[in-house]
């Protein structure tokens, strides 16, 4: 499943937008997301993750939780 949310979301919705910036925009995500679908961090990996304040620049927040949805909705068989 990893590897399909990679490959649909750098060729579908950041195709042609890819910047540095994208980096920042995680970080500038990241909170929304946790508090909208009531994520809890491991403690092993708290460090890592980071939040910053700011304009998202690659894609917006709408287009984020409708990747998410998408996502969401594809059904794998083994």
């Amino acid at each position: 499943m990893h590897l399909i949310t990679d490959v649909k979301f750098y060729n579908e919705l950041i195709k042609g937008r890819w910047t540095k910036e994208i980096y920042n925009d995680y970080d500038r995500i990241n909170k929304k997301l946790i508090e909208k679908y009531n994520i809890e961090i491991p403690k092993e990996v708290q460090e890592y993750v980071s939040f910053k304040r700011g304009k998202l620049h690659v894609f917006t927040e709408n287009e984020i939780y409708e990747f998410i949805e998408e996502m969401g909705k594809i059904h794998l068989t083994i």
